[in-house]
């Protein structure tokens, strides 16, 4: 199975197991709305570990477009997912795993919990594998983008939490 395969098979089973309920239940965390199919967390994790060990196999590049799509959509679901998924390669991820999380940031980070999602666990990841990206983060704090400055704090927690580089924390 290709990127486009598995991202047409769950945006097709997304929508067969989304309720009316649980996009109610969706849309009551926001301020503003927000599409969602109506799938709870587990569901989704679930999901993740079905989908997750086929991933290991396909080039970067079939990973990143399949995050990439999901996280393009807008719905809440399919941004979780992304994050699921390309969690389960936290291990892997660098600067060149930063930047695409920037750009996700930076284009289709469009709520609180799509951006908590990347920083706390994706963006996370890149800082903990590699420290020096830290230094990257400071322009984020002056961007006019609202997501790109809460991502700048956001993406810091878990590295203050362990008491890990609190120096460069505290200056970002």
């Amino acid at each position: 199975m290709d990127a486009q395969a598995a991202l047409d098979e769950i945006r097709a089973r997304l929508r067969e197991r989304g309720s009316e309920p649980g996009r109610r239940s969706a849309a009551r965390f926001f301020k503003h709305p927000v599409d969602a199919y109506g799938v709870g967390a587990p569901a989704l994790q679930a999901m993740s570990r079905e989908y997750g060990p086929a991933m290991k196999h396909w080039p970067l590049s079939e990973r990143n477009r399949l995050c990439t799509e999901l996280m393009k959509s807008g719905f809440i679901e399919e941004s979780a997912l992304a994050v699921y998924l390309y969690f389960r390669f936290k291990r892997q991820c660098a600067r060149c795993e930063f930047h695409l999380f920037e750009r996700w940031i930076d284009r289709y980070v469009t709520n609180w919990a799509a951006c908590d999602g990347v920083c706390t666990k994706l963006v996370a990841a890149c800082v903990e594998n590699e420290p020096a990206l830290i230094g990257e983060m400071r322009d984020w704090t002056q961007s006019e983008n609202l997501w790109k400055r809460r991502a700048a704090a956001v993406s810091l927690v878990v590295e203050a939490r362990r008491g890990r580089h609190l120096t460069s924390v505290l200056d970002t």
